[in-house]
């Protein structure tokens, strides 16, 4: 009897010193310690990878990846991709079924080109259509998506066929994600389709040159 009431004691004192439980884990590295998969801690022990917490002065739970904490209910950020320069892009007076490869330029530079300098993505985010000149007295149609060559078929997977109703001004963007993004060597090339009395449209694009898309 005695000594299983040393032993029970022994046992008692040892996990009042370790203050760790593992369930299906001899060797808890937390005060709870579940198959080594997830983690419960307190504030007297270093985290390790997969650790939970609840930080009540943040009001979120977080993880430990092993180097810091990351909360769970983070919202994203507004943030751009690496080093955005905005861009416009825009046409001349596109025919009724002619195609044309945009240009593109920016605000802080007179240098105009149609395809990402070398080493640059191209994200469009807003596309302008409008009809050229006065006439808004009929709809009209177009394909616009990326081609792999000046003034070149669009890619079927890319492009977008878009109808514009008579006296609407109907810019397509991008809320959450872009519309299209270009490499170097890839235009972004327009096909008026039209069958109406609008001979001629003209395409304004809106983006940003971007050193990657890392966002």
């Amino acid at each position: 009897m005695k000594t299983l009431l040393t032993t029970f004691f022994g046992f008692i004192i040892m996990i009042s010193m370790n203050a760790q439980v593992g369930v299906n884990n001899s060797s808890p590295e937390q005060a709870l310690d579940v198959n080594g998969k997830i983690k419960l801690t307190d504030d007297a022990t270093t985290p390790t990878k997969g650790t939970m917490r609840y930080n009540d002065s943040e009001g979120s739970f977080e993880g430990h990846n092993g180097t810091q904490w990351n909360s769970f209910s983070a919202k994203p950020t507004a943030s751009l991709p690496t080093n955005p320069v905005p861009v416009y892009g825009y046409s001349s007076g596109i025919g009724k079924n002619e195609r044309e490869s945009l240009s593109f330029s920016s605000w802080t530079s007179v240098v105009n080109y149609k395809t990402p300098p070398s080493g640059k993505l191209l994200v469009v985010t807003g596309i302008y259509p409008r009809p050229n000149g006065l006439s808004k007295d009929a709809n009209f149609q177009f394909s616009i998506g990326v081609s792999s060559s000046l003034n070149g078929s669009p890619i079927i997977s890319t492009s977008m066929v878009i109808f514009v109703e008579t006296n609407v001004t109907m810019p397509i963007v991008g809320d959450s994600a872009p519309l299209f993004v270009l490499n170097p060597g890839q235009y972004l090339t327009v096909i008026h389709e039209s069958s109406s009395s609008i001979n001629f449209i003209n395409m304004n694009i809106r983006g940003f040159l971007v050193d990657d898309l890392n966002y």
